[in-house]
């Protein structure tokens, strides 16, 4: 897919498919190809290749970060236009439940805040059960109180479902992608599993401190004045934290995850590029 001369998204070497329960997580850096990716599924883009769709355009729900409604209703309204509900299914439904809704239905749609918009296109968008959700940065821009509302909701809808989501919070894929596409700058760095991810940027744990020098065999990267540590083992894990310990030096540490693996992708990309 090219934007001028500029090629926005070469996956011409990859097969990427989608069973029923399968959750795609789409990862990347800003201009990496992600929306483009989206927008070649709905067809939105001209593009070379194929994309086969096992369902019809019915069966697909999207949820951009920014959804469009008549401002001029109040959410009780919008809900009742999509669903059909009358006045006392509205109040009792589990709809407006499960999202939280029911203080706003007698608001303007123009007076929610982007966390309770969100949840009403959420509330909307997975009311009638698809067979493939895309979830384009849904959560950006909210606080981590309503992104974890938010993403509960998400995880129960979409769990015999079909999903790709596309996010820039990677701890949001944790414990619910199976697989993940990472792209950069148009191409895929990655494709497959997340145990797979995993397991070929292996490490232990990251842990983050200050711009520091450090005699150590650990694995070690600067990015942006601080230091990445990590660490292979168990050993190497409890031996870097003595060592600040008894240096005074603070840090913080996570073990392995989507977020950590990512990470150490991309310092080691960082390095090979001279960056």
């Amino acid at each position: 897919m090219n934007f001028g001369e500029r090629v926005a998204l070469d996956l011409s070497d990859l097969m990427i498919n989608l069973e029923n329960t399968t959750k795609l997580g789409v990862i990347g850096a800003n201009g990496a190809g992600k929306s483009t990716f989206i927008n070649a599924i709905l067809d939105e883009v001209t593009y070379q290749g194929e994309v086969s769709k096992g369902y019809a355009e019915q069966d697909v729900t999207v949820v951009f970060q920014d959804n469009a409604y008549n401002e001029l209703l109040k959410v009780g309204e919008v809900i009742r236009l999509v669903t059909g509900y009358s006045k006392q299914m509205l109040v009792t439904s589990t709809l407006v439940s499960d999202f939280q809704l029911a203080p706003l239905l007698n608001y303007y749609v123009v007076n929610l805040s982007g966390g309770e918009r969100q949840r009403l296109t959420l509330a909307l968008s997975m009311y009638i059960p698809k067979k493939l959700y895309l979830l384009d940065e849904l959560t950006s821009g909210l606080d981590a109180e309503k992104r974890s509302q938010i993403l509960q909701q998400v995880k129960r809808h979409t769990k015999e479902k079909a999903a790709i989501q596309i996010t820039h919070y990677l701890e949001e894929l944790e414990n619910w992608a199976t697989d993940l596409l990472v792209l950069d700058q148009g191409h895929s760095v990655f494709y497959g599993s997340v145990k797979a991810f995993e397991k070929k940027y292996s490490h232990y744990s990251q842990i983050i401190t200050e711009n520091i020098q450090l005699n150590l065999s650990v694995n070690a990267y600067l990015f942006e004045q601080e230091m990445y540590f990590y660490p292979q083992t168990h050993d190497e894990h409890e031996r870097l934290l003595a060592e600040f310990l008894k240096k005074n030096i603070n840090y913080s540490a996570s073990f392995q995850s989507i977020k950590t693996t990512y990470d150490y992708l991309t310092s080691q990309k960082r390095r090979t590029n001279g960056l």
